[in-house]
């Protein structure tokens, strides 16, 4: 009689290793670029701290449900592939002063996995 555990090898061999998504970006900060010119740019940017990432895509809008529906009505940055973590400019709708904006970060590592 042979033993069962004879395919507990070759079960090993063929599972998948289950990749750990890395952890999400932390200590977001959103601010108001400087105008040294004078101009009424209104300019922002965005910046986080993200170990180890490769990859970012930056949602913003004006309420948290559209940013709960990854809907960036203001700003929707599609995936970038750099490591860059700061000073992200806003490409998007022009911010007004005291305006409401939910954003948030999504990260991915060197193997492709995306942050939560």
């Amino acid at each position: 009689m042979k033993p069962i555990f004879s395919f507990l090898p070759l079960f090993l061999l063929v599972a998948p290793i289950a990749q750990a998504a890395p952890a999400p970006p932390r200590d977001l900060t959103a601010k108001l670029l400087d105008n040294h010119l004078g101009l009424n740019l209104n300019e922002h940017s965005f910046s986080w701290k993200a170990p180890g990432q490769e990859a970012y895509h930056v949602i913003a809008a004006s309420d948290e449900r559209k940013l709960v529906a990854e809907i960036g009505d203001l700003w929707n940055s599609g995936m970038r592939r750099t490591g860059q973590q700061s000073a992200i400019l806003c490409r998007g709708q022009a911010l007004q002063p005291g305006q409401e904006v939910w954003w948030k970060a999504r990260v991915w590592d060197k193997e492709g996995n995306p942050s939560e």
